[in-house]
């Protein structure tokens, strides 16, 4: 009996953690100043990522902005 729980319990469990790994994540950068040479780096960079990975991961980029509420 113990063993069933703890079986239901790990699956449920499991299927918590496959359900945030599908999850898209978004990650805020801030840059200083208007878009430059020095930035496009980061430009590509956030293009690059969001085309490989289906927009599953996106760079969301902000010049010269507070991250912090």
């Amino acid at each position: 009996m113990k063993l069933s729980r703890l079986l239901i319990a790990s699956a449920i469990g499991v299927s918590f953690l496959a359900f945030e790994v599908q999850a898209a994540t978004e990650w805020n950068v801030s840059l200083w100043g208007k878009r430059r040479a020095f930035t496009e780096n980061v430009e590509k960079l956030a293009e690059l990522v969001e085309q490989k990975t289906n927009g599953d991961f996106k760079l969301n980029i902000s010049s010269s902005v507070s991250l912090i509420s």
